[in-house]
């Protein structure tokens, strides 16, 4: 009976210090190794497998980002200049980098999402990428996963919200159109197509 007290109360003090630690620190990008762009992976050990790895996070933010039937749309949601068509995010021209080289043309998931975009009619926009979140896959290689922001510094990954950014750490959110503020309120991204749109 004792010794089940004491381990409930050492667990109590665990959770009491990984939520004052949550407290301190609230980025949700915060520990992670984020790369503006692939400028950066000249920095890197391996510089191919990283820029092989953004070229992947790339294609994977095509498959995965909001779409939008228009670039006045998807700015609503996503900010001023802040949007582009497949084509751009495929190239590496994305919000902070748009003289960054393109990547690799040979990666196995960049080149089906390369004909796809080539394909389009260009009537579909998407959320520029803000950078990439680097780490290692459960083989040991070099993985990426796309990260983009709405005009409240708000963090994506895989259409999905991560959480606010710190203000000191990503300062640059886009700027927010004056179509969202007209647009305000329930149904807004309504106009926002599905996913597989366009394939």
């Amino acid at each position: 009976m004792r010794k089940s007290r004491v381990i409930r109360l050492a667990l109590l003090g665990t959770v009491g210090l990984v939520g004052l630690a949550g407290c301190d620190n609230n980025d949700p990008l915060a520990g992670h190794d984020v790369l503006r762009d692939q400028k950066e992976c000249a920095s890197r050990p391996d510089p191919d497998a990283c820029r092989t790895a953004l070229a992947d996070a790339r294609a994977q933010h095509v498959q995965t980002a909001p779409r939008f039937a228009s670039r006045e749309q998807c700015e609503a949601e996503f900010g001023v200049s802040n949007c582009g068509t497949p084509s751009q995010v495929l190239s590496g021209n994305d919000a902070f980098s748009s003289a960054a080289p393109a990547g690799d043309p040979n990666s196995p998931s960049a080149q089906p999402m390369q004909q796809q975009a080539q394909s389009s009619s260009g009537g579909i926009f998407m959320p520029m990428l803000m950078g990439y979140m680097m780490g290692r896959t459960l083989g040991g290689g070099l993985g990426a996963q796309p990260l983009y922001r709405d005009p409240s510094n708000t963090a994506y990954s895989g259409g999905r919200p991560l959480g606010q950014l710190s203000a000191n750490r990503f300062p640059d959110a886009p700027k927010a159109s004056p179509l969202a503020v007209s647009r305000g309120g329930f149904g807004r991204t309504g106009s926002a197509l599905t996913s597989s749109a366009g394939s």
